[in-house]
């Protein structure tokens, strides 16, 4: 029986097994820090943080904007849950179910105000792995792949390994870029609709011994693979009064 665990604040997931058969051994979807306080008031590390009005520091808001810190309206569904949660002229609408291979998550963002705004969405999904640096990553093949941490351009390999902290926004991927993680035996296949970009972390050890809420060892557990709306210049998307912009993620696990 699948199982879809979200918590008011900040309408996160913080736990998720597929419907199928195979659903006990694949096992848990997501990882969530063991460090992690689901009430507030910082946002909550691991699961399924959700990303708007913005992206990271892409835009003159909070980092991540308001909606992974605020308290969402939870109404339950068959095999999920919606929820809504409206701040500063801009409705957040939530849907997530869980499905035969794994879930499927939405995240859309309504201009409710009376003037143009931009916007980012996103969906920030930690996903469990074995070991990060054990598996590797396909669907980046051929992409602009764009290195914040280093502020440098390249183009995406056949094969996506990784071995410390790894930042980047990914244009032009396929529309499924998948995780094949021989630790745990499973692929993870992250499909998009309506993003623009994947963005794809982990903080390696380094970065993750100055992260309060990542407990020792716990950046080896977890990939990010992000689908976001972030707009052709990394600066959002304009929507006008009553306009909308959504991003899609469906998540279908398998065995190897």
């Amino acid at each position: 029986m699948g199982m879809l665990t979200v918590v008011p604040f900040g309408s996160h997931i913080v736990a998720a097994r597929a419907e199928g058969a195979e659903a006990e051994k694949l096992g848990e979807i997501f990882w969530l820090s063991q460090l992690a306080s689901l009430e507030g008031p910082g946002a909550i590390r691991g699961g399924v943080p959700l990303i708007a009005p913005q992206f990271a520091d892409l835009m003159d808001g909070p980092k991540h904007g308001w909606a992974r810190t605020a308290n969402w309206q939870l109404t339950p569904v068959d095999h999920g849950t919606l929820s809504i949660a409206d701040y500063d002229d801009l409705l957040l609408e939530f849907f997530g179910v869980t499905t035969r291979t794994g879930v499927e998550v939405s995240l859309r963002a309504v201009n409710t105000g009376l003037a143009p705004r931009r916007v980012q969405v996103g969906l920030h999904p930690y996903f469990a792995v074995g070991d990060v640096e054990k598996l590797h990553v396909v669907g980046l093949e051929g992409a602009d792949l764009y290195d914040r941490a280093s502020n440098r351009r390249y183009t995406g390999a056949n094969r996506t390994t990784f071995n410390g902290e790894f930042d980047r926004i990914c244009r032009g991927t396929a529309k499924t870029v998948s995780i094949i993680d021989p630790v745990l035996g499973r692929r993870i296949d992250v499909t998009g609709q309506d993003n623009d970009a994947f963005v794809v972390w982990n903080p390696g050890r380094a970065l993750a011994a100055n992260i309060s809420d990542i407990q020792p060892g716990g950046w080896r557990h977890f990939l990010c693979v992000e689908p976001a709306r972030l707009g052709k210049d990394l600066d959002g998307v304009e929507l006008g009064p009553g306009e909308s912009a959504q991003v899609v993620m469906q998540v279908a696990l398998s065995s190897l």
